[in-house]
């Protein structure tokens, strides 16, 4: 049986096996990848969720997540859930292993430099704004790819894309042409004012006070 609206559809493959709705352990994203790191503290996650706080399965089968549901779905004869960016995240991760296994087989389809080109982005004003900032990492590297429209390809733009899945296909495309990038992040430093208390003739005093200790030949170095 099929059910369809404008956003999803449904299918029930079989009657011979009763769903199980029963909602299994799950935990925080952060503990989850606390375990993936061998218990490291997790200071930050990236989430595109509102204030509801995201959990995952607890005994996932396998390190990869889109794998994991599958195997979860089919042994506890659960209702899978998949959208477009679930399926093309996981062919584009392995089109990017595939590029960098073969990269200077494929060098040629993507750039005419040698070795590694430096692409440096100024990131003054965006600090931690990690969207934005991939972003522009993105678009310097595209600009440097002469022969594929390879932002295009990869990128998630299907209707159930989140400002986060976005950011992830975009890692992937990076991550896909690192063999002939080095991606660096600049920003501007500088003191823009500066204020001195005192009098006139307070610096000048500090001034005749540090050529005394000069002479007091004590091999300071200043």
């Amino acid at each position: 049986m099929n059910t369809t609206n404008n956003s999803r559809s449904s299918q029930i493959l079989t009657n011979k096996i009763e769903l199980d709705n029963k909602i299994d352990p799950h935990i925080s994203i952060e503990n989850h990848i606390a375990k993936r790191f061998h218990g490291h503290k997790v200071f930050a996650v990236s989430s595109q969720f509102d204030d509801t706080k995201k959990t995952v399965i607890e005994r996932p089968y396998c390190p990869n997540g889109f794998a994991a549901a599958i195997l979860h779905a089919y042994n506890y004869h659960k209702h899978l859930h998949l959208s477009p960016v679930d399926v093309w995240l996981t062919i584009s991760q392995g089109v990017s292993e595939h590029i960098n296994r073969n990269a200077e087989k494929f060098r040629n389809r993507f750039v005419k430099h040698e070795g590694q080109k430096e692409l440096i982005i100024g990131v003054d004003g965006i600090l931690g704004n990690w969207p934005e900032i991939v972003n522009r990492i993105v678009a310097a590297a595209d600009n440097n790819v002469e022969k594929i429209d390879l932002r295009d390809l990869l990128e998630c733009n299907f209707s159930t894309t989140t400002p986060n899945s976005l950011t992830a296909s975009r890692i992937v495309l990076l991550d896909a042409v690192k063999s002939y990038f080095k991606y660096s992040c600049m920003t501007l430093c500088g003191i823009p004012k500066v204020t001195l208390e005192g009098t006139l003739e307070d610096w000048m005093k500090l001034q005749e006070k540090v050529a005394h200790l000069r002479k007091l030949n004590l091999e300071l170095d200043f």
